[in-house]
């Protein structure tokens, strides 16, 4: 779990390094995805590790009834910037890997129960919950690299020239496509 909490660090570090430069526009631009804009989906997904990493630590998850109100991870509902989540996301993947660092492996295997909307119980490991918790990044994360390619290739087709057509986006960097690479170079 270490190793996948790490991954999970780096991988968003280097996210949010390819967006550093971005203009305003294109990271708040609506392009189609689940949370709208490549800042809010990020945002959204910040909001989720906070939730789960405190939900895992704690050992406790409310009700899917109450984990499936909106707004609590709405992207929109948090005015961070780029910059804010450099300073503050790091620490949620810094803390959950000191926790993994302290803790047993019989503690990880530890059962959490979620109450369904039936009434039901579900039972899930801890282990089971923060691996829920960084599948669930790694999605978004995905998410976000598509949309570099569509900010890259609406940059490129509407506003540049072949010569210039990766200026100011130092996100293409970060999407290695040998495609819009090798036919518009900057």
């Amino acid at each position: 779990m270490f190793t996948y909490v790490g991954y999970t660090h780096w991988a968003n570090l280097t996210i949010l390094a390819a967006c550093k430069g971005m203009s305003r526009a294109s990271l708040e631009a609506n392009v189609g995805a689940s949370h709208g804009s490549l800042l809010d989906t990020l945002r959204h997904t910040y909001l989720s590790d906070v939730a789960w990493r405190n939900r895992v630590v704690l050992g406790e998850m409310p009700s899917l009834f109450e984990m499936a109100q909106p707004e609590q991870y709405s992207g929109a509902s948090l005015a961070f910037t780029i910059t804010d989540l450099e300073e503050h996301w790091p620490q949620v993947t810094l803390s959950l890997l000191g926790w993994l660092e302290r803790i047993s492996d019989s503690e990880l295997e530890e059962i959490m129960i979620c109450r369904l909307p039936s009434g039901d119980d579900l039972k899930l490991t801890r282990a089971e919950v923060l691996l829920h918790d960084l599948n669930h990044g790694t999605v978004h994360r995905g998410q976000v690299l598509s949309m570099f390619a569509r900010l890259i290739l609406h940059h490129r087709t509407s506003t540049c020239s072949v010569s210039t057509c990766n200026a100011g986006l130092p996100a293409a960097k970060a999407v290695n496509s040998f495609a819009i690479r090798d036919s518009c170079k900057s």
